[in-house]
């Protein structure tokens, strides 16, 4: 990139093949694997993002890395929340009215319980 960089290329352009190339491949299935990472994975995975803002091929006015798996997280749990047709949304159960008091949740939905084997 710093090679296009170097015969011209505009900066708004460098950020998209920025975007396109290196923060795809940090955050591909980052809703399967962030929450394994420790506090130093996050930080190494965030320097690479730093190193490209220090080097003007990513715009510091972008979401951080891990604002980026936030939102990515909630948008694939809203959509399997309220697509009918999502392969996963056939799973999620209805919700429940247990009298527990607490705040008000921003969906109908109760995890259910898990059925144990019995080993005979």
């Amino acid at each position: 990139m710093r090679i296009l960089r170097a015969h011209g290329m505009a900066a708004s352009t460098i950020h998209v093949i920025f975007n396109a190339v290196v923060v795809a491949k940090l955050t591909y299935a980052a809703s399967s694997w962030w929450g394994f990472t420790t506090a130093e994975d996050r930080q190494r995975l965030a320097a690479v993002i730093r190193r490209g803002i220090r080097s003007g091929l990513y715009d510091p006015d972008h979401m951080s890395l891990e604002d980026l798996v936030t939102d990515a997280d909630d948008r694939l749990f809203n959509l399997i929340l309220y697509s009918k047709h999502h392969v996963l949304h056939s799973i999620l159960p209805d919700r429940s009215d247990f009298n527990y008091n607490l705040r008000p949740k921003r969906d109908n939905l109760v995890l259910t319980a898990k059925k144990l084997k019995t080993h005979q």
